[in-house]
């Protein structure tokens, strides 16, 4: 039988980014949330530049880089154990780097504030 996908890994979201003067797809519409924030407090971003090596063919991506803040931020709104382990494996590995999870409640507080629904 084949493996059951979570619905929320197939949807995808795009937008207009005026900083970034194109269309970027979104793997969810929660980074769309955080990048209409970033775009209208005029704070520059990167979507996805780097994965960072976890050892053998493991590999971890970083939703966005701030590259004026030197800040990776990962959007996520379930975290499930697999996700807390590797979070904590690239702090370990990656001590060097300034890295933070927006989670679900500061992406409904964006949105409440910003006066949007996340659509």
């Amino acid at each position: 039988a084949a493996e059951k996908v979570p619905y929320h890994r197939f949807k995808r979201s795009t937008y207009w980014s005026e900083t970034q003067a194109k269309f970027v797809t979104f793997r969810s519409s929660y980074e769309k949330t955080y990048v209409e924030y970033l775009d209208a407090n005029k704070i520059k971003w990167m979507y996805e530049p780097r994965r960072f090596s976890l050892g053998g063919r493991r590999y971890y991506l970083p939703d966005f880089y701030l590259p004026d803040l030197d800040e990776w931020i990962e959007v996520k709104g379930l975290q499930t154990e697999k996700f807390k382990k590797k979070f904590v494996l690239v702090k370990e590995l990656y001590p060097e780097i300034k890295i933070r999870i927006v989670d679900t409640h500061e992406i409904m507080f964006i949105r409440k504030s910003m006066g949007t629904t996340g659509d």
